[in-house]
């Protein structure tokens, strides 16, 4: 099977000095990307101590040769993972340019070796470089046909001013680890096979970035993919060069020590290799947010075990004068009026514009808009809060039953079958209620009791209520005065389980008092005189517990509650 075998380019760093890069080595020291970190790449790189392969990059190593071979031989040696990715793989055929380095490597270093010995040379000529260092490596692939395939299998036309330069990536689950094709624009790498792009085709304007990933545990394959111009190329190119200038300065340092961490990177891809033996400083702020100035290592712990002036460990606030207060207020906000505002378009939901003041870019680079009013988080719905074993809302069986002709009508089976049932509940609930009706005209009695289902139930509680040590309320299913249990805070209480009333009701006759008299309202309200037109006023809601308690629920109650609202308004 055709392989590409990797060249040896001899010692990375010679006395603290940057012989070559690559892309790689270039974002195993950038903190923004994921994994990146300066102390983890001076092990590597000026101290020799490199990473153990994994069995993942085996896997990768092993993807990359099948589809070498297929796309150089046209002979078929896919493997199940590589076979899942064959849709948007090219047709085989020698325009194809697939594994190849950069430039001439060889001739570049030699010409890098002269400048690290105090020579005039120019590694530019043969390959690209940063900062006159040559950058080294192969591209998987790049081409300039004139169509490109998506991730479906789907061509596209392609101008003769564009190429395209591919990747391929083996992960464990392609949905949850694929980046999206702003992403790549984010990366080290693929901006740095486009820059190399434009510089072996100076006539292109565009280079398509794509990125093919292939499952290795869950078994899918995907391409995603990104056009990006000449502009946008050396605008990126420029923040790698930034990268870059600070890696020259860390290779000229001696104490590790002094090497800035990344603490966010220290658990990325199964944790780093060299955690045993790195003494990297406590985690601070600055490193859990990612922001803030790399050499601050100092931790809040040792921030906190530091005694000054008798504080007693407490971490002391520098004294400020309001004067210079105020001008680094001002100053801040100068400087946020003066930054630049992204634009990532327009909301797809809502159509609101999207810039950098109202949006969250994920690490997927997903671009999120906060406060959407279409696209509520679910956690925000209200429904979301209540209890888990609240009923969930139906709106079928919250609405009217639907007529016989209505029914016919609807096409779609489930929903037809739903409405159905509805109907159906619908007429039994009504011939009950009809029967219950007609038991009450003709004088039968109906016994009533059971377990209520107001016991056991979550209520909100007044200051009052939870003060009062016989802590009862009124269930507010059954109306019967029962006991409750607070919360810890106080704010809420569990209603105690109970019995409904067994009340024998009487058939529904007028009533009507005869003589103005006292009549027992619920405990906590005391007795009112209905006599007395000093008494206190009460509610509705009030002559209707003051009724149940002398006739029960039921036409009754509401007839009595009646006869005492005209009695209290007469006194």
């Amino acid at each position: 099977m055709i392989a590409r075998t990797k060249p040896q380019y001899g010692p990375a760093v010679v006395n603290h000095k940057l012989r070559y890069l690559s892309a790689s080595a270039i974002s195993a020291f950038d903190p923004e990307q994921t994994g990146g970190c300066p102390r983890r790449w001076y092990f590597e790189k000026i101290l020799g101590k490199k990473a153990p392969p994994s069995k993942a990059q085996d896997t990768g190593t092993e993807v990359h040769a099948q589809i070498q071979h297929y796309l150089v031989t046209g002979e078929n040696v896919l493997g199940a993972i590589a076979l899942q990715g064959k849709k948007f793989l090219p047709q085989p055929g020698k325009d194809l340019i697939v594994e190849q380095d950069f430039g001439d490597w060889k001739t570049a270093l030699a010409a890098r070796d002269l400048i690290l010995e105090g020579l005039r040379s120019n590694p530019e000529d043969h390959t690209l470089t940063a900062r006159t260092i040559p950058i080294v490596g192969a591209i998987d692939l790049r081409h300039r046909r004139q169509v490109w395939i998506d991730s479906d299998g789907n061509e596209h036309a392609n101008d003769d001013l564009t190429a395209e330069v591919c990747d391929w990536k083996t992960s464990s689950d392609v949905e949850q680890y694929a980046k999206t094709g702003q992403a790549l624009l984010d990366t080290v790498q693929m901006p740095l096979y486009a820059k190399v792009a434009f510089r072996e085709w100076s006539n292109l304007k565009y280079v398509r970035l794509s990125h093919g990933y292939f499952g290795t545990r869950v078994r899918e394959a995907k391409k995603v993919s990104i056009l990006a111009d000449c502009q946008t190329i050396e605008q990126r190119w420029e923040s790698i060069c930034s990268i870059v200038d600070e890696m020259i300065k860390t290779a000229t340092e001696e104490d590790i020590e002094k090497v800035p961490v990344c603490s966010r990177s220290c658990g990325a891809y199964g944790g780093c290799p060299h955690a045993s033996y790195c003494s990297r400083p406590g985690f601070t702020i600055h490193d859990l947010l990612g922001k803030g100035d790399m050499a601050m290592t100092q931790s809040l712990f040792e921030m906190m075990n530091k005694t000054e002036d008798g504080n007693n460990g407490i971490p002391v606030v520098p004294a400020v004068s309001e004067k210079t207060r105020t001008e680094r207020v001002v100053a801040e906000k100068a400087k946020l009026e003066a930054e630049n505002v992204t634009y990532y378009g327009f909301c797809s939901q809502c159509g609101v514009k999207l810039t950098s003041l109202n949006t969250s870019k994920l690490p997927t680079g997903v671009v999120v808009h906060i406060g959407c009013p279409v696209t509520v988080p679910e956690s925000c719905i209200i429904s979301s809060i209540n209890p888990p074993d609240a009923p969930i809302p139906d709106p079928i069986a919250a609405a009217e039953a639907l007529p016989p002709e209505v029914i016919a009508k609807i096409k779609d089976p489930e929903l037809k079958a739903k409405v159905e049932a509805h109907a159906r509940a619908a007429a039994v609930a009504a011939e009950a209620a009809a029967a219950e009706a007609a038991a009450t005209a003709n004088g039968t009695k109906s016994k009533k009791g059971g377990r209520c289902p107001g016991g056991d139930q979550v209520i909100a509680i007044t200051a009052k209520q939870a003060g009062d040590k016989k802590r009862l309320t009124v269930c507010g299913h059954c109306g019967k005065l029962i006991r409750f249990k607070p919360s810890e805070d106080f704010t809420t209480a569990i209603t105690a389980s109970h019995n409904m009333p067994k009340v024998e009701e009487p058939p529904t006759i007028p009533f009507v008092f005869t003589e103005p008299q006292k009549v027992p309202s619920m405990a906590f309200m005391g007795t009112v005189d209905m006599a007395d037109p000093s008494a206190p006023v009460v509610h509705e809601r009030d002559y209707l517990l003051i009724a149940k308690d002398l006739f029960g629920q039921g036409d009754s109650q509401r007839a009595a509650a009646a006869a005492l609202i005209a009695i209290a308004e007469r006194s």
